[in-house]
């Protein structure tokens, strides 16, 4: 944050941080509010690019422009652009409370007058009110190609999913979409009856239906009962939010059970198409016998099988999860940083 600042002051860009007391605490904010005239902000934006900020377009924001930084540790700061002040239905610009800031440790912030009456007009119950055009504005899409990125996160029972999708959902500082696209039969992968081979799990599957025909008619309701977690996935991703797929229907390529030749044909190529256009395919990744300890549930084997299933998908990320939660989350949110960063910018 302080690189943040120190650009803004490099391109003569007047600022100050929106509340006081903040300069001690800067490394620890993963939301800062910067007040810029809206003469400057242009040139703040293109000063805070240039120090490898990521400009995070969400129309329907007046007054607001969100930039946002990865640390080296993961987390994601995000920094708010305010170039008006808004209580209730009142609008003013920010240059007075700019012209009034005072320097205090080397940071530029607002004066004591000016942080009171913030926090006294927010005591009031004074929020910014979103007007109708607004709310159309951040319920379209942020441009004519996705800026969303969507992110699954797969593996075997007990890599760790439903934790890292919630940390992920509780520390990043913007828009947040989570969709379970798994089978909520409860296993991996399905399975029917017959031999098990390394990779699938016999006890929780369903049974096979009799005949070619069938069981393509079975994998073709299995898929379709994804179609509106699908539909909402597409949609949040065109609204510019980060989706998070929990499961995703690769789990059915990476985990294979038992199929004839059209039911399988036909589930590899729904697993393939169905959904929005991944991101990042993230695979939470530890030992079959590792699995096994977390979660007591299918044999060591099994979830061996199951593992290097999951390691061949192509174009495969796998998460060592083995350093323990806090790691396992460091390294997805940096990894998901990577692939907000390539979807944004090719857009």
């Amino acid at each position: 944050m302080q690189q943040a600042l120190a650009a803004l002051e490099s391109e003569g860009v007047p600022h100050c941080l929106r509340n006081g007391g903040l300069p001690d605490q800067l490394g620890n904010q993963e939301d800062v509010d910067v007040l810029v005239p809206a003469r400057h902000r242009a040139a703040a934006v293109q000063a805070l690019r240039a120090a490898g900020w990521l400009h995070w377009r969400a129309p329907g924001h007046s007054g607001h422009d969100f930039l946002l930084v990865c640390t080296p540790e993961g987390t994601w700061i995000k920094l708010d652009l305010v170039t008006r002040l808004r209580y209730g239905s009142r609008e003013e610009p920010v240059d007075g409370v700019v012209a009034r800031r005072t320097h205090k440790d080397g940071v530029w912030c607002a004066a004591e007058l000016d942080v009171d009456r913030h926090q006294q007009e927010r005591r009031d119950g004074q929020r910014e009110v979103v007007s109708r055009p607004e709310r159309w504005r951040r319920r379209g899409p942020v441009s004519l190609r996705r800026q969303g990125p969507v992110i699954a996160l797969v593996g075997p029972d007990g890599a760790g999913k439903g934790t890292v999708v919630e940390g992920l959902r509780q520390t990043l500082p913007v828009a947040v979409t989570i969709v379970y696209l798994g089978d909520h039969g409860g296993s991996s992968g399905t399975a029917g009856r017959g031999a098990a081979r390394p990779g699938t799990d016999v006890a929780r599957a369903p049974s096979r239906p009799a005949g070619a025909a069938r069981e393509a008619a079975f994998v073709l309701r299995k898929h379709l009962r994804l179609a509106r977690p699908l539909v909402r996935a597409h949609v949040a991703a065109w609204r510019g939010h980060v989706v998070l797929c929990d499961r995703h229907p690769l789990d059915a390529v990476a985990v294979r059970p038992p199929r004839g030749a059209l039911a399988g044909a036909l589930e590899a190529v729904l697993a393939r198409v169905t959904g929005p256009q991944l991101d990042a395919l993230l695979v939470l990744d530890a030992p079959g016998a590792v699995l096994f300890e977390r979660k007591g549930e299918h044999s060591p084997a099994v979830l061996e099988g199951w593992r290097q299933g999951y390691r061949s998908l192509p174009r495969a990320i796998v998460v060592d999860t083995l350093p323990g939660p806090e790691a396992t989350l460091r390294s997805v949110r940096q990894l998901s940083w990577a692939a907000a960063v390539r979807r944004r910018e090719a857009t």
